[in-house]
């Protein structure tokens, strides 16, 4: 597929007012020739989801605890390992490769609207005695077991994590736009809402709130639900922030078939 072919638009799907507290962890960026271990789920990592060129940059953990969507109130943990090259362009974009969600609905519409292969897990947040974060503790377990792949430690620090810094991602110089591959089908019927998708997805994020900044110890991935993640990097929360998605089909042109 030549570098001059554009893809065509063929259909939306955004969300507009979704509300959340938003916890955000940056690291520095990946010089790896591919993502790290456990950055595919087991349905994704055989198939050309998995195979896109990695082109490294920032590595990204978020946890949204959504209060407020068009499919109610869920929980979701997404990793983003770096950037991807997109194959018809060259451009480099940035992906989320493994994520879970708290409800059957949110696994399926994410998967069908946006292509983020997500997967049911538990969640389980731990209201916090300080007076300005929300929980104390974030624990993730896969959805048929007990043992958690991910606790977290939450610990107030600069300003006890007052939210005190104004955030809105249309100003800021970096790029909240996504792009990710067809996703596979599940061929687990125990794994009825894994449904797969046939065309490219892009997805555009505008994020609003008021962040601070907190410390984050404990289990941070078992390298198997998930990565293992550095406890010295730093995080950043968004108290009750304002979320905008916005995906789009992307179908190449017919005359190009390199997808």
């Amino acid at each position: 597929m030549s570098a001059e072919t554009k893809p065509a638009i063929e259909s939306s799907s955004t969300w507009k007012d979704a509300r959340g507290h938003i916890f955000l962890c940056i690291s520095r960026p990946s010089s790896a020739r591919a993502p790290a271990p456990a950055s595919y789920h087991r349905n994704e990592e055989k198939s050309p989801f998995a195979k896109q060129t990695f082109a490294g940059g920032l590595q990204a953990c978020v946890i949204v605890r959504y209060l407020q969507s068009p499919i109610g109130a869920y929980d979701e943990l997404l990793w983003i390992p770096g950037a991807f090259e997109i194959p018809w362009s060259g451009e480099q974009t940035y992906r989320a490769t493994r994520a879970y969600v708290s409800t059957d609905d949110s696994v399926s519409i994410g998967r069908r609207n946006w292509n983020v292969p997500k997967m049911l897990a538990n969640f389980e947040f731990t209201p916090s005695e300080s007076g300005h974060l929300p929980y104390s503790r974030v624990s993730v377990s896969p959805y048929d077991e007990t043992e958690p792949f991910m606790q977290l430690d939450l610990q107030p620090m600069f300003l006890g994590s007052r939210p005190f810094l104004p955030i809105n991602t249309k100003y800021v110089p970096i790029n909240f736009l996504f792009d990710f591959p067809p996703l596979p089908e599940s061929g687990d019927n125990s794994h009825h809402a894994l449904i797969g998708t046939s065309d490219w997805k892009r997805v555009r994020l505008e994020i609003s709130g008021m962040a601070g900044v907190v410390k984050i110890t404990g289990s941070m991935g078992d390298g198997i639900h998930f990565p293992r993640l550095e406890q010295r990097a730093p995080w950043l929360w968004l108290k009750d922030a304002r979320i905008r998605i916005e995906g789009v089909q992307v179908q190449p042109e017919e005359s190009a078939t390199g997808l």
